[in-house]
């Protein structure tokens, strides 16, 4: 595979994982949703940086407050500031609503800023942190 040929593949692998981040979530698949990062992921999501281990915990810890709700991840205008064959870093604008009791509540918005690596299960995120507009 040509070299422009890869990086265009990557790219789309890339976005599909985004995609998947929201809809794993979303949809309260939290097994998929952490298969996303690697073991060594630096992460925040807004509850301050954690690993993996303390994300996992911090989502578990709130599935019972998301119970009867609906959440929505809508993500959109992904940059990849670097991309080589084995890693890249880049940022993706956000948008986060939960409906509760069928009512719409406001949602955040803000900048999702990241690192991946290329593993042999596709990309896996090592760094993914959440930054508010509101902060």
């Amino acid at each position: 595979m040509t070299t422009d040929t890869q990086q265009i593949q990557d790219r789309l692998e890339i976005e599909e994982m985004t995609r998947r981040y929201s809809r794993y979530f979303d949809s309260g698949d939290l097994e998929s949703y952490f298969g996303l990062f690697l073991e060594e992921a630096v992460i925040d999501i807004g509850a301050g940086e954690t690993d993996k281990p303390g994300m996992m915990q911090q989502i578990s810890d709130n599935a019972a407050a998301l119970a009867g709700t609906n959440t929505r991840h809508f993500i959109t205008n992904l940059v990849l500031d670097s991309l080589t064959e084995t890693e890249a870093s880049g940022c993706t604008y956000f948008l986060f609503t939960q409906t509760i009791e069928g009512v719409l509540q406001p949602g955040m918005t803000g900048v999702y800023n990241f690192q991946l690596r290329k593993t042999e299960n596709g990309w896996k995120i090592i760094d993914w942190r959440a930054v508010s507009d509101a902060a």
